[in-house]
């Protein structure tokens, strides 16, 4: 079981998740038999890095699960038809403005490929 939820007091939770478990659960979605464990070790050392950009490391799906999953066992106490990853989502989407978009390396890095590339992707 990769999450594994537990609480410390009556209205105190947590989510663990423990790192031979990630392991296990990614070489087995991962559809690669062959994945080494310790190549999986090392990169996961490689994104502990302090020099490394923590905002990137799953994708924002994988987030969106987890915060869902968060809401309903172990941080609120959600209804799970209330806090679908589709309504999670949409309302995320909702909230998400521009001017924080902008403010993204992602968007740096495209204002420098449409530069690059004279062409245009992104709103002036």
């Amino acid at each position: 079981m990769l999450f594994q939820t537990g609480s410390a007091s009556h209205d105190s939770f947590r989510i663990a998740i423990t790192e031979s478990n990630l392991m296990k659960e990614v070489k087995n979605k991962s559809q690669k038999p062959g994945l080494n464990v310790n190549d999986l070790q090392k990169q996961i050392n490689q994104l502990r890095d302090p020099n490394h950009d923590r905002w990137q490391v799953c994708r924002g799906n994988d987030l969106v699960e987890t915060l869902s999953y968060g809401l309903i066992h172990a941080i609120g106490s959600q209804k799970s038809a209330e806090v679908t990853v589709e309504n999670l989502e949409r309302s995320l989407r909702l909230a998400y403005q521009s001017s924080y978009f902008s403010q993204t390396k992602l968007y740096s890095d495209l204002e420098h490929w449409q530069h690059q590339n004279s062409y245009q992707i992104l709103k002036s």
